[in-house]
């Protein structure tokens, strides 16, 4: 079984929604491209013994050169992903996917001055 960051990279590209140059990246953040959405995998809920349902987790950073931008992606992306139900995504099926806030400024910006907005989302799939 792939990694969320991986089938939901897939599903963003496939929507048509990526970094700069035209990929959407996991696990890390590549200095080398400017505008840049890239997911990381991090610690859900445990998981169901009953059922064998999966509660992963994932956050969405968002990196562009202004403020306002790097958060009208993260909202592009909220809106495409945040109440997502009973879909296949990658060969898996995802019961449910909710953004946990709003996104978020992720403290100073990098070394290039750029900015990262970020937003975590539980997810649920078997």
């Amino acid at each position: 079984m792939s990694a969320p960051s991986v089938d939901f990279a897939l599903y963003l590209e496939n929507n048509n929604i990526s970094s700069a140059d035209g990929y959407v990246y996991y696990g890390d953040m590549p200095d080398n491209v400017g505008a840049c959405i890239t997911l990381y995998d991090y610690a859900g809920e445990p998981i169901g013994k009953a059922d064998n349902i999966e509660y992963p987790a994932i956050q969405v950073a968002v990196r562009a050169a202004t403020y306002s931008q790097a958060y009208q992606r993260a909202t592009e992306i909220q809106n495409l992903l945040h109440g997502i139900a009973n879909e296949i995504i990658n060969g898996h099926k995802y019961l449910s996917v909710f953004a946990k806030q709003s996104p978020f400024l992720a403290g100073a910006r990098d070394s290039q001055g750029r900015y990262i907005v970020k937003q975590n989302y539980q997810i649920a799939r078997v």
